[in-house]
């Protein structure tokens, strides 16, 4: 079972342009047994529906996970993941473990100031903070702390990811690795001359038992049960 652990769905990321359904149809043909929906949770995308009140706003941005699962039916695993961003700089960080209570109980999670604030509520709900392609040009490194892994191969193609820094980082500091594609579905960009040069690395993670839930996926992350793989 591979499991790709950082998709973008177009129904609740503003920077995505493959809907839910597409997704799941594409990534049964790459042959993936499943991936996790880490849609942008952060002040810019969520400015849209900004009058709205938390449940709502939290409704609008769970379409694209339900979306997912609807389509998935029995033969293809979608958990629920984030991708978030808090006010104080532009890192952003991947949760694993969190399920839709955990959105909706919660408001405001797109104006959360900082991780060091953010911290208490992840260990409450023992969700883990993994801080995506920490060594891309442009973010900095956190506190390693405050943080349980970092994703060590990111298969975005519009970044410079520098995935081998990432890895060096996170043995040194014993830090949990993942892998994902950052999927966005993205059209070829304008400064992309040919296609060759727009092309995404599909990574995953290979557990070594069969996957279900979000929960089931954290705690194989924490046991260290799984290998990262890629396509």
């Amino acid at each position: 079972m591979l499991i790709d652990t950082h998709v973008h769905t177009a129904e609740s990321s503003e920077c995505a342009d493959m809907s839910a359904r597409d997704l799941v149809t594409k990534y049964k043909a790459l042959g993936y047994g499943g991936f996790v929906t880490a849609d942008h949770m952060k002040a810019e995308d969520l400015r849209w529906f900004a009058p709205l009140p938390w449940r709502k706003k939290a409704e609008r941005w769970l379409r694209g996970y339900r979306s997912a699962k609807a389509a998935a039916g029995d033969s293809f695993t979608v958990l629920l993941g984030m991708e978030i961003r808090f006010l104080d700089s532009k890192n952003d960080y991947l949760l694993f473990g969190i399920d839709e209570d955990f959105v909706l109980d919660n408001p405001n999670l797109h104006r959360y100031p900082n991780l060091k604030f953010f911290r208490p509520l992840a260990e409450k709900y023992d969700v883990l903070i993994v801080q995506a392609h920490p060594f891309r040009v442009g973010m900095t490194i956190s506190d390693r702390k405050l943080l349980d892994g970092a994703e060590v191969l990111n298969g975005g193609p519009d970044h410079e990811n520098n995935n081998e820094a990432a890895q060096h980082w996170a043995q040194l500091h014993g830090l949990i690795p993942t892998a994902g594609s950052d999927y966005h579905g993205r059209d070829l960009p304008h400064h992309c001359r040919k296609p060759e040069d727009f092309r995404y690395e599909h990574y995953g993670l290979r557990p070594e038992k069969p996957v279900q839930t979000a929960a089931q996926l954290a705690q194989i992350l924490r046991e260290g049960k799984y290998s990262l793989a890629s396509i």
